[in-house]
C-alpha cells in the first residue's frame, strides 16, 4: 500500500493532542482561579484523546503489515525485528539521557527502580496499580499498552481467517469499553483505570478490525454506505459527553474515559477508512495533508518520547526551581509553554536524522521486509 499522506497527518495530530494536554500542567501555575486560563485549561486537557488517535491508527497498520507479510518466510522474525528497530534506538537514547537529567538537573525527583524496570520491559503501565512512577517517564505507559498487544495480537492475525481476525478484534474493542464501564462503577481508582491494559486496548482492536474489515466484501460495502453517518454520530457523541460532564472531560474522571474514549476511537477508525478510500471532505482532507502536520506525524515517535521530560523539568524548576523566580502571569507561562516545544522539536530533529533513519537502514541492510507504514506511539 503506497504512503497515505493524510494518515500522516492523523499522527500529527494526535502527538499534537497529546502535547498540549500535557503542557497545561504549566499553564496554570501561580494563576489561581483566572476564568481565561480555566478555559483554557479545560480545552488543552482534552488533549489526553490524543493517544486514542493514537492507538487506532496503530491498530489499523501493523494489523495492515502483519496481513500482508504473514504468507512470507520468516514472518516472525521480519516483524519482530521491524518492531524493535523501530522502537528501541530512540527509546534507548531518550530512556538514558531522561535518567541522567533526573539525577543531574532534578535531584528533587526520585528515581523509582522498579519503575525503571518496568518502562525497559514496556510494563510501565501496571506500576499505577502500586503506584510506583517516575514523573519524567509517565508517559510510556503508552507505549507499553502498545508493545504488550503487540506480543500477544500478532499470535492470532498470524493464523485466524480474516473473518474470525474481525470478530476477535470486535470482541476485544467492545470487552474493553464494557470492562472500563463495569470497574468505573466499581470507583476503581481512575489512575488506574486510564493506563491498564485491558481497559485501554478499544483503540488499538479497532483499528486492527478495521485493517481487516476493509479487506471482507461485506464489511467494506457496510463501511462505505455507513461511514459518514458513524462519524457524524461519535462527533455527535462526544459533544454530548463534553456538554453532560460540565465541560470537565479529563483524563483521569472515570465518567471522562467510559462516555469519551468510545466516540473518539470510532470517529478516527472513519477518518482512517475515509483517508484510504479518498472519500475525506475537502476541508478535512487539506487538513491532513498539511506540509507541518505530516511533518509532525512522520516524526511523532520521537516527539512523543523528548517532550515530556522537558515539560516536567520546565514544571518543576518553575514551581519549586530556578524558574520560580519569573514572574506570574499567564504571558509568562505561555513563553515558557513555546520554549518547551521547540526544544522538543529541534530535539526531535536530531533525533529523527541522528538515531532514527540510521536506524531504519541499518536494518535494510539486514534484509527486513522494509515498510513506511509502521507506527508508534
Amino acid at each position: 500500500m503506497k504512503r497515505i499522506s493524510q494518515l500522516d497527518g492523523i499522527r500529527g495530530a494526535a502527538v499534537g493532542a497529546v502535547i498540549l494536554h500535557h503542557m497545561a500542567s504549566i499553564l496554570n501555575i501561580g494563576l489561581g482561579r483566572n476564568v481565561v486560563v480555566l478555559v483554557l485549561y479545560r480545552l488543552l486537557h482534552v488533549g489526553w484523546l490524543g493517544v486514542d488517535i493514537f492507538f487506532v491508527l496503530s491498530g489499523f497498520l501493523i494489523t495492515g503489515i502483519i496481513l500482508k507479510d504473514r504468507p512470507k518466510p520468516n514472518f516472525w522474525r521480519n516483524f519482530y525485528l521491524r518492531r524493535a528497530f523501530r522502537i528501541l534506538p530512540a527509546f534507548t537514547v531518550v530512556f538514558v539521557v531522561t535518567l541522567l537529567m533526573a539525577h543531574y538537573l532534578v535531584p528533587s525527583m526520585q528515581i523509582s527502580t522498579s519503575y525503571v524496570l518496568a518502562a525497559i520491559f514496556f510494563l510501565a503501565n501496571w506500576t499505577i496499580v502500586n503506584f510506583s512512577e517516575m514523573p519524567m517517564l509517565t508517559h510510556l505507559w503508552s507505549l507499553a499498552v502498545e508493545e504488550q498487544f503487540y506480543f500477544l495480537w500478532p499470535q492470532a492475525a498470524k493464523r485466524m481467517s480474516y473473518t474470525a481476525l474481525f470478530k476477535l478484534a470486535l470482541g476485544l474493542a467492545l470487552g474493553s469499553a464494557l470492562l472500563r464501564t463495569a470497574l468505573a462503577m466499581t470507583h476503581l481508582n481512575p489512575y488506574i483505570l486510564y493506563k491498564i491494559t485491558p481497559t485501554r486496548m478499544d483503540g488499538l482492536a479497532i483499528g486492527a478490525a478495521l485493517a481487516v474489515g476493509i479487506q471482507l466484501p461485506g464489511v467494506h460495502a457496510f463501511l462505505a454506505r455507513w461511514w459518514k453517518r458513524i462519524a457524524l454520530a461519535s462527533i455527535a457523541m462526544l459533544v454530548l459527553s463534553f456538554l453532560g460532564l460540565k465541560f470537565n472531560l479529563f483524563a483521569f474522571d472515570p465518567w471522562s474515559q467510559v462516555l469519551a474514549i468510545p466516540p473518539t476511537v470510532i470517529l478516527v477508525a472513519m477518518t482512517i477508512y475515509a483517508s484510504v478510500e479518498g472519500l475525506l471532505p475537502r476541508a478535512v482532507d487539506l487538513f491532513l495533508k498539511g506540509s507541518v502536520i505530516t511533518h509532525l506525524g512522520r516524526r511523532s515517535y520521537a516527539l512523543y518520547l523528548i517532550h515530556e521530560p522537558i515539560n516536567v523539568a520546565v514544571h518543576n524548576s518553575r514551581m519549586h526551581g530556578h524558574l520560580s523566580h519569573l514572574p506570574s502571569g499567564i504571558g509568562v507561562n505561555l513563553l515558557l509553554m513555546i520554549a518547551v516545544v521547540a526544544v522538543s522539536l529541534v530535539l526531535t530533529e536530531v533525533s529523527w536524522h541522528l538515531i532514527e533513519n540510521p536506524a531504519q537502514k541499518f536494518r535494510h541492510k539486514l534484509g527486513t521486509a522494509a515498510t513506511s507504514q509502521g507506527a508508534a506511539v
